[in-house]
C-alpha cells in the first residue's frame, strides 16, 4: 500500500465511523481546532492537519505538538517504550526523467509519509521546545470581535437574516441567518467558513472549478473542500470547530469520492488550504 492508499484508507475508516455515528464524526471535526504543530512551533498545513486530528480523537491527545523520534531527543524528551507513532506526509520534488535538455527543467512532486510522535508519547525531566509554548483558545460565548473584524477584511459581502446559510455564485454574495438562531457562536463561525470557502472559489479569487478533476462527483468534492477549509480556519483563528449537521448526508458521496481515487484527499485538503491561506492570510511555512 503506498502513501496515497495508506492514508485514504486511515480517512475512509474515520468518515465511515463518523456515517454510523455522528458523535464521532463530531469528535473528529473538534479534534481540528488543535491547530496541530510540530515541536518547532511550525503549523502543519492541509491533509496532517486531517491526519493529526483523527491521531487525537482516537488517542486522547490534548496537546497538539508532534515531532519525530529524532526530534523529540533534541528536545531532551525520549518516546516511551512501546509508543506507536502517527505517520504523516511530506512532499518531495524531484525532476522527471526523460526531458527536453534544452528546455527549462520541471520538477513534479511526490508523497512520503514519515512518523511523528504526540507530546503525550514522550517523558523528560526537562523537555524544552517551541511548540510546548501554549497557544490560548479564544473565550467564546458572545460574539467575537476580533474574528469579526477578520471575516469584514475578506471583503465578501454577507447578508444577515433568513434560515438558511449558503454562497450564490451568481450574485456573489453569502446569506447568513441572524447570529442569534445559532445554538453557539462555534457554529455561527463554522458556517460562516463554510460559505467563504465557496466564496473563495469564485472565478475572480482563486478560480476553484473541480468538474475537471472530478466529474459528476464535483459538486460533492466543493462541499468537502468547504467543510475541510472550514474546520481549517478555525483552528487558525482559535474557535472550536463545528461541522455543518445539515451536511451529513455528503458523508456517503465523499465516501465514494475516496474510495474510487485515493489522491481525491490530498487534492480537496489541498484546496481547502489554500481557500483558508486566501482568506485569513496565514503565511506558507516548510512543514519539517
Amino acid at each position: 500500500m503506498n502513501t496515497y492508499e495508506s492514508v485514504t484508507a486511515r480517512i475512509i475508516k474515520a468518515l465511515e465511523d463518523g456515517s454510523a455515528n455522528p458523535t464521532a464524526w463530531k469528535k473528529t471535526w473538534k479534534a481540528l481546532s488543535n491547530a496541530n504543530r510540530s515541536a518547532a512551533n511550525r503549523p502543519y498545513r492541509g491533509i496532517n492537519q486531517l491526519l493529526l486530528a483523527i491521531s487525537c480523537d482516537i488517542n486522547g491527545y490534548t496537546e497538539p505538538v508532534w515531532a519525530t523520534y529524532k526530534q523529540w531527543q533534541t528536545f531532551g524528551a525520549q518516546v516511551k517504550k512501546g509508543e506507536k507513532g502517527t505517520s504523516v506526509v511530506l512532499w518531495k520534488t524531484f525532476e522527471p526523467k526523460n526531458q527536453d535538455p534544452d528546455a527549462k527543467k520541471k520538477k513534479a512532486l511526490v508523497a512520503r509519509d514519515f512518523t511523528v510522535f504526540n507530546r503525550a508519547q514522550v517523558e523528560g525531566d526537562d523537555i524544552k521546545c517551541p511548540g510546548l509554548k501554549p497557544i490560548e483558545p479564544i473565550q467564546t460565548g458572545d460574539r467575537m470581535h476580533a474574528i469579526d473584524l477578520k471575516i469584514e477584511a475578506t471583503g465578501a459581502v454577507i447578508r444577515n437574516g433568513g434560515d438558511r446559510a449558503f454562497y450564490s455564485p451568481a450574485s456573489d454574495y453569502i446569506a447568513l441567518p441572524l447570529f442569534e438562531s445559532f445554538d453557539t457562536p462555534e457554529s455561527y463561525y463554522s458556517v460562516i467558513a463554510h460559505e467563504l470557502a465557496h466564496w473563495s472559489g469564485a472565478e475572480s479569487r482563486l478560480n476553484r472549478d473541480l468538474s475537471g478533476r472530478f466529474g459528476d462527483s464535483s459538486y460533492a468534492a466543493e462541499e468537502l473542500v468547504a467543510e475541510l477549509s472550514a474546520a481549517f480556519s478555525m483552528a487558525l483563528l482559535g474557535i472550536d470547530s463545528e461541522p455543518r449537521e445539515d451536511h451529513g448526508h455528503y458523508i456517503a458521496n465523499w465516501l465514494q469520492i475516496l474510495k474510487e481515487d485515493s489522491r481525491a484527499i490530498f487534492t480537496a485538503s489541498t484546496k481547502a488550504q489554500q481557500a483558508t491561506d486566501y482568506l485569513f492570510g496565514e503565511p506558507k511555512e516548510e512543514e519539517e
